[in-house]
């Protein structure tokens, strides 16, 4: 093999590697719509690092904040806190069915 196949070989392989490490950096990271959220009712961020504590405070506080909440969204909502999307849960039904949602196997 002489030099220049050497190199396209190599080139390929680095090519096909990066490649596949995107793939798997999506899948591990969650860049799906269900891991950002998209498809989740709720709110859109209203401040860059504050997200929705101005409606937290609007509402009186965190409770009056979630009545109203879950009144305009259903059982499930989200909401920013600070730079944290959060997922409310209103439902004991709904609640019972994902508390297990992010328990590792076998733990």
């Amino acid at each position: 093999m002489d030099i220049s196949s050497l190199c396209i070989v190599v080139i390929v392989t680095f090519l096909a590697s990066i490649a596949f490490l995107s793939v798997i950096k999506k899948k591990v990271s969650g860049s799906g719509t269900n891991a950002s959220g998209r498809d989740i009712p709720g709110l859109k961020v209203s401040h860059a690092q504050h997200g929705n504590l101005d409606l937290i405070t609007k509402h009186g506080g965190f409770n009056g904040f979630l009545l109203w909440l879950h009144q305009q969204y259903g059982p499930i909502a989200k909401f920013w806190f600070g730079e944290q999307m959060v997922v409310s849960i209103a439902s004991p039904q709904l609640f019972k069915e994902t508390s297990r949602m992010f328990d590792r196997p076998g733990k």
